[in-house]
């Protein structure tokens, strides 16, 4: 499984700032994490993928498979768990997927139903089968949407915001789920949340302003923040200076005063620790960096 990505470009109206500027990316089996704030071109590139925006220009295959001209063949490659993701609340969970099935083309009942039930087990979701989905949580809400993503045993799954919403318990049992379900199919996590990517991507790509700022192992991403990331307790006053000089990362009420955590690359206050930084930090550190114009 090998998706291929060529000067894909796509502007909304003539003479508007491209959504998409000239990008190029290959994704291989395993999750890929998609990384950038609001407005970097992460939905678009996803509609995009997902077959639900034609580009202005550029190209996508998936395994030779021309997205443009050969978009049903994709489509039956594909699984999508849109962020917005529902189900009909008055459907049990294996309701649901019967229908998403018989909607997929599972025509044949016994092979369909047999793959639903695979399905639920996959997402750990057997005991709730006969349970109406208006009554799950987020997280198995989440989790019914995964199934409806690989029902049909895609070749390739796309993930938008995966844990918006989740308590810290559920978000960590779904990011367990994806990295299971990378081991036989190529996954793309398009997110904001650093969290989600640190703990099950080989690879990220980080993109601002429609174009790839960052592509490779989530370690030489966390490199370019070395030396630049510092922790420091201080009082209000101080707070608002720090806000000043650096970018803060972490604020921890600590008594009557305030732990921070920040990056940057100015001189730091007295008192401040140097710390290892972490993917967030470097997150963080480098898109700030960019906007400035002087990341590394």
């Amino acid at each position: 499984m090998r998706i291929e990505i060529n000067d894909l470009t796509k502007r909304y109206s003539r003479g508007a700032v491209p959504a998409l500027d000239g990008l190029n990316l290959s994704i291989d089996r395993g999750t890929f994490g998609l990384l950038g704030p609001n407005g970097a071109g992460k939905t678009t590139l996803i509609r995009i993928l997902s077959t639900q925006l034609s580009p202005t220009a550029g190209t996508v295959t998936i395994d030779g498979l021309d997205l443009s001209r050969q978009r049903a063949e994709v489509r039956s490659r594909l699984g999508y768990l849109p962020q917005a993701f529902g189900a009909y609340p008055s459907l049990t969970a294996f309701e649901f997927l019967d229908y998403v099935g018989r909607l997929a083309g599972m025509h044949k009942r016994r092979a369909r139903h047999e793959r639903i039930e695979e399905a639920l087990e996959d997402v750990g979701l057997t005991k709730v089968r006969d349970r109406r989905s208006g009554t799950f949580s987020g997280g198995m809400l989440r989790r019914l949407g995964i199934a409806q993503a690989v029902l049909a045993n895609p070749d390739f799954l796309i993930v938008d915001e995966p844990t918006v919403g989740l308590d810290p318990e559920e978000r960590l049992r779904f990011r367990a789920l994806l990295s299971r379900l990378s081991r036989d199919r190529a996954i793309l996590i398009s997110t904001h949340i650093v969290g989600d990517v640190s703990s099950t991507c080989e690879e990220i790509g980080v993109l601002d302003r429609g174009k790839l700022r960052y592509l490779g192992a989530p370690e030489g991403l966390v490199s370019v923040a070395d030396g630049k990331a510092w922790e420091v307790t201080v009082d209000d006053a101080g707070f608002i200076e720090m806000s000043e000089r650096f970018h803060v990362v972490g604020v921890v009420p600590d008594g009557d005063a305030l732990a921070l955590r920040m990056v940057g690359d100015a001189e730091p206050p007295a008192g401040a620790s140097p710390v290892a930084p972490n993917l967030e930090d470097a997150y963080v550190y480098f898109i700030e960096s960019e906007i400035d114009g002087t990341a590394a």
